[in-house]
């Protein structure tokens, strides 16, 4: 058991919270940010960022592309701007294979500082894309995770996309953008 003080949110403080919903026997999910307050421009950075990534995958998001193409179009955003990220830009619901990269960027310049002291072992990128070659094919579920991290600020977003005939369509409006709440 940990003792530690009880956080009270406040002010200025960023929540993220990762939602699950059994459908199926299979578990849906949905990022969801609050901002208490007016966000500051860090933060309104990295949420612009992660709307930027969710965008660049509706935007590619079709039959006929693999999920590798999903996932690298999703990362454009953080690369083009020096942020890093913690959680998968994607993964498949059905079939659950694909899982795109994860920590790309912890390292950097943008990092998250001290990682490996502070895990006391060497740090490993999470650089590979599983079942990258996946073609998307009409009614998969895909499951939209971007997120931006600069330092130790993360922030992440997103919702469940359904591959239609002709491109794909978000199921979820909310969790999509980081949500301001009065402080």
């Amino acid at each position: 058991m940990r003792y530690e003080t009880v956080r009270v949110i406040q002010k200025g403080h960023v929540v993220c919270a990762e939602l699950f919903a059994y459908v199926g026997a299979l578990h849906a999910q949905v990022q969801l940010t609050v901002s208490v307050g007016e966000p500051t421009a860090e933060k309104k950075k990295l949420a612009t960022l992660a709307r930027e990534s969710y965008e660049a995958g509706l935007k590619i998001l079709r039959p006929g592309i693999t999920f590798g193409e999903l996932c690298e179009a999703m990362s454009e955003p953080n690369r083009r701007e020096g942020a890093w990220h913690l959680s998968p830009f994607a993964h498949t619901l059905n079939l659950h294979l694909g899982v795109s990269n994860i920590t790309e960027g912890i390292q950097g310049p943008s990092g998250f500082t001290g990682v490996n002291e502070r895990l006391k072992l060497k740090f490993q990128e999470g650089k590979e894309i599983e079942a990258s070659d996946l073609v998307m094919r009409e009614g998969m579920l895909i499951e939209f995770e971007p997120n931006a991290c600069y330092g130790r600020t993360y922030l992440n977003i997103g919702g469940n996309v359904l591959v239609t005939k002709d491109g794909c369509q978000g199921l979820n409006e909310i969790p999509t953008r980081m949500v301001v709440v009065p402080a």
